[in-house]
């Protein structure tokens, strides 16, 4: 059964913007790879196909488990998830400026604002950060399994893999992708 998310997922990897920042991923040697809530893949970019040593038609509609690769499969850089995070949150800023006809630079100074919130740092409040880091996947999950340690995630102050966040307003601006040209 298809959920709400899968129908959203694959719309995006259909979408302009997905295929731009996958162009960028495997223009920098990165790979890139999309799951379905049942933890099959959806989406596997060349580089990612090359690392696994299979083809794409091989991986897609497969998860790991049925493939067996959880531990040739490398971490999320921290680069990488900030490409992630950032990119639809550019696209939003300028799909939201061209729409209602606001100055693009007031929104993303809102964003940068909204950020530095989410930093714990914002407009004088003193709270504790949020974490900003992956989500649990099956990839994780298996890899942590077959290193022999307990599933993702693990509770423990300074063991968090991800973690991008800190610096996630000065972050943003320093990841300004040309959307359009």
């Amino acid at each position: 059964m298809t959920t709400k998310k899968d129908k959203e997922l694959l719309a995006y990897l259909q979408s302009d913007a997905f295929k731009k920042l996958a162009r960028e991923f495997e223009q920098k040697g990165e790979n890139l790879y999309f799951q379905n809530s049942t933890g099959e893949f959806v989406y596997v970019s060349d580089n990612f196909c090359r690392l696994v040593r299979r083809k794409r038609e091989a991986l897609l509609g497969k998860t790991v488990e049925e493939l067996g690769i959880a531990s040739a499969l490398p971490p999320l850089t921290t680069e990488m998830i900030k490409n992630l995070l950032f990119h639809p949150v550019w696209e939003a800023v300028e799909f939201h400026a061209k729409q209602f006809e606001i100055p693009q630079k007031a929104l993303e100074f809102l964003t940068v604002d909204i950020l530095a919130i989410l930093d714990g740092k914002g407009r004088g409040l003193h709270m504790p950060r949020f974490l900003v880091a992956p989500a649990p996947t099956k990839i994780l999950n298996g890899r942590r399994r077959d290193a022999g340690e307990a599933p993702f995630p693990r509770n423990q102050p300074g063991k968090v893999v991800g973690d991008i966040s800190g610096t996630l307003n000065h972050d943003f601006l320093a990841h300004r992708p040309q959307l359009h040209g």
